[in-house]
Order: structure tokens, then C-alpha cells, then sequence
């Protein structure tokens, strides 16, 4: 059995939807952000390196205006949650946002992928 890369990216995405799971239950659990706050970091740095070699096609109106809005919410989350894990610890207010667009994001896209039958996502 071979997997299309539609495939593989329904299965990435309830990955991170399993991990974003995790990390809620764990935040709840323990009574601290730092699953949170590690989540973002790592989901962010994911993204914003996926971006770096097309970032001159972000500038330049090549893909619509949300997705460029999109990489600045992900760069923004990953500074956030870089300082507030090793250099001072920010209102857990910033760590819920970032959290909550990934949940929003991660959710989204799961139910657009699995209510329309989608030939090409890659």
C-alpha cells in the first residue's frame, strides 16, 4: 500500500492534531503552559522553515493576502514562544493565542480536508 502525497499530509495533519491534544490535556493536567508554549515553538519554526525559500513569493503577491498574513502569525508565535522559553516568561495569554491558531488552523484544515473529496493538496 502506497500513500499519495494527499495522503501523507491528512495523516500530518491529524498528527498535529493528536500532539495539539496532548498538549492541551498535559497544560490542564500539570497547571502550566510550557506544553503549550513547546508546541508553538516547534509547530512555528516547522512553518517558518517550510516559508524561508519562498519568502520573496510572499512579498511579491504571489499567493493570496492570507498567506502571508498566515507566515507573520507563525514568525510572530515562534518569537514569542522562543522568549518565553529561554529568555523570560511571557503572560500566558500569548502562549493561548498562538495555541488557539494552531487549533483553529490544525482544525480547519482537517475538516476541509475530510469533507471535500480533494484530488491535489500537494
Amino acid at each position: 500500500m502506497t500513500f499519495s502525497p494527499d495522503d501523507w499530509i491528512r495523516i500530518l495533519f491529524a498528527a498535529v492534531a493528536v500532539v495539539l491534544l496532548g498538549a492541551l490535556g498535559l497544560s490542564i493536567w500539570r497547571r502550566e503552559t510550557k506544553p503549550v508554549r513547546i508546541v508553538n515553538f516547534l509547530l512555528s519554526a516547522a512553518i517558518v522553515i517550510r516559508w524561508i525559500p519562498d519568502a520573496g513569493k510572499l512579498v511579491s503577491h504571489y499567493y493570496i493576502d492570507e498567506v502571508p498574513a498566515w507566515v507573520g502569525f507563525e514568525l510572530l508565535v515562534l518569537i514569542a514562544s522562543a522568549v518565553s522559553l529561554w529568555v523570560w516568561r511571557l503572560p500566558p495569554v500569548a502562549a493561548w493565542i498562538g495555541f488557539t491558531g494552531h487549533v483553529l488552523g490544525t482544525g480547519f484544515g482537517l475538516l476541509f480536508m475530510f469533507t471535500f473529496k480533494l484530488t491535489r493538496l500537494m
